[in-house]
């Protein structure tokens, strides 16, 4: 994927002008493909990304309209996801790992279109990740949310900057400004969907 060389140049040098020691075998996925064939994209799929529904149409009270602030790069903040906090782990390993066990643990699943025809998502005023079932989940992704992580600091730091652009180009209308923000703003959007594609050097399927 081609702008994925340059944010892993921009993680590089980024992350060492905000303090990190940035080993570059941190940004490399650590998960042995061939022990998660099962769940991974296959030959002919190009990536694989967060589940995506749509709510039954009829009226709904107190609906929410989310911008560009409140997705992506969200997600990642929220969560604290990073190459060093989010690991997939089999039902055996999650098992035999009690520090594991202590950290949220959500159950890795692959959703089809059968999801969506039988309503298996039902409604919920909240969202809610599906529990990890040691029963008859095969697969368990374990997030570490104690410590802030590098993504998500990286990311606060990109989100801070484009709103120093926006509140510069308010006061001056200068076209620099405005321009910066939006090139900021495709940045960060970009950094989530480079780890969704197989071909891409930063891909790690657990985050997204």
């Amino acid at each position: 994927m081609g702008n994925s060389s340059f944010l892993l140049e921009l993680f590089k040098t980024y992350g060492t002008c905000l303090g990190f020691f940035v080993n570059t075998h941190f940004l490399k996925s650590p998960i042995d493909t061939r022990k998660y064939a099962s769940v991974f994209v296959t030959k002919n799929q190009t990536y694989q990304g967060a589940l995506n529904y749509c709510i039954p149409e009829k009226a709904y009270d107190d609906v929410s309209v989310m911008d560009f602030a409140s997705m992506y790069p969200s997600a990642l903040l929220s969560s604290n996801l990073c190459y060093g906090t989010c690991t997939i782990m089999t039902r055996d390993e999650w098992l035999a790992c009690p520090a594991a066990q202590n950290l949220k643990t959500i159950a890795y699943r692959v959703h089809g279109e059968k999801d969506f025809e039988i309503n298996t998502f039902e409604e919920s005023p909240t969202f809610q990740y599906p529990p990890f079932d040691p029963q008859t989940d095969a697969f368990a992704i374990v997030i570490n949310e104690q410590t802030e992580a590098f993504l998500p600091h990286i990311v606060k730091h990109f989100i801070d900057l484009r709103k120093h652009h926006q509140g510069q180009y308010k006061q001056t209308k200068d076209v620099y400004h405005y321009n910066a923000q939006l090139c900021i703003k495709i940045l960060i959007n970009s950094l989530y969907g480079v780890m969704a594609n197989k071909d891409s050097c930063l891909a790690y399927s657990p985050l997204p």
